[in-house]
């Protein structure tokens, strides 16, 4: 599908809870629309970390990103995306709307994640993040334009 706007792109994060990719991708990305499974079940059920609410936000962030890259704007996708088919889906909708795709992986160790976690406003319990982090799958090439990665 062909769009009026050029270079406009989709960020997606991967990394586990606490491993700053809000805070990284506010500062880096401040004008781009940002769609965030957190910030959706927070409306949903005024808990962020309410995980009975994520297939029905993840729906909602699908239809806003079709939405937001139909229009020709950039968007970051704030989430874990921890698993490859996790992203499948989303990366597919930015190339079917022509847009770049860019990865950014957030590749901390989990002391780090868990020491940052514990600094946070909204605490994710540490055996959620253990399992987020053993189910982390690193982006592949073929996934993306671009893949910056954080140390």
């Amino acid at each position: 599908m062909e769009n009026r706007r050029k270079n406009f792109e989709l960020v997606l994060t991967i990394g586990v809870a606490g491993s700053g990719k809000t805070t990284y991708v506010r500062g880096e990305y401040p004008d781009y629309e940002w769609i965030s499974m957190d910030r959706v079940r927070g409306i949903l059920s005024l808990d962020p970390g309410d995980a009975t609410q994520s297939p029905l936000a993840y729906r909602y962030c699908l239809a806003e990103l079709n939405r937001v890259l139909a229009e020709g704007q950039s968007a970051v996708w704030d989430a874990t995306s921890t698993t490859i088919s996790s992203r499948e889906e989303v990366l597919a909708i930015a190339k079917k709307f022509g847009a770049k795709r860019t990865i950014v992986f957030f590749d901390i160790p989990l002391g780090e994640a868990l020491k940052r976690n514990r600094n946070r406003k909204r605490i994710v319990p540490e055996f959620v993040i253990r399992e987020q982090f053993d189910e982390l799958e690193p982006p592949e090439e073929t996934e993306a334009d671009e893949i910056v990665v954080i140390k």
